[in-house]
């Protein structure tokens, strides 16, 4: 019976062991393919508002979806950010801002984790704003899928810039 028990807790003990190691690896793997979907999501946001912005009047919608982070529209400095806390993923070159097409990626650390941020800056090219309004932020995280609506307002001016509308449905 003792020899029966001590197989058993060596067992367990091995067990653990093997869930502590492969642990770590699997929230890696998960927290990249979140920033991979992320990036994809926000490109088609990226690409959508663009769409818009051609034809004044024209209205798009997108499903959001968030399973990690959370999403910010932040209209006062016409922009989009995504932010992941608390990751295990090193997505970019530490404390240094990445641009790769519209979109900027920041890494910083946060202990032995990472805090990453993705965002997608309209300030030279479009007035954003939230509902109509220039100085509300929005912010959306995991949960229920939301509809984000993207409205080319057509109130600018030739030469000014295309004011985008974006809001929740």
């Amino acid at each position: 019976a003792y020899d029966f028990i001590k197989r058993k807790i060596t067992t367990i003990t091995i067990i653990a062991i093997i869930i502590s190691i492969a642990t770590p690896q699997i929230d890696r793997m998960k927290d990249q393919a979140v920033l991979t979907q992320t990036i994809q999501s926000l490109k088609i946001i990226d690409d959508t508002i663009h769409t818009v912005e051609q034809t004044t009047g024209t209205v798009k919608i997108l499903t959001l979806s968030l399973t990690k982070g959370k999403l910010e529209i932040i209209p006062l400095l016409d922009k989009i950010q995504y932010t992941l806390e608390n990751s295990r993923v090193k997505f970019s070159e530490i404390n240094k801002t990445i641009k790769q097409g519209d979109l900027y990626y920041t890494t910083t650390e946060q202990g032995k984790r990472f805090h990453v941020t993705l965002e997608i800056h309209y300030n030279n090219t479009l007035n954003l704003t939230f509902s109509g309004e220039n100085n509300r932020n929005v912010t959306i995280q995991g949960g229920a899928p939301v509809l984000l609506h993207i409205k080319n307002v057509g109130d600018n001016k030739i030469g000014e810039k295309s004011h985008i509308d974006l809001s929740l449905g």
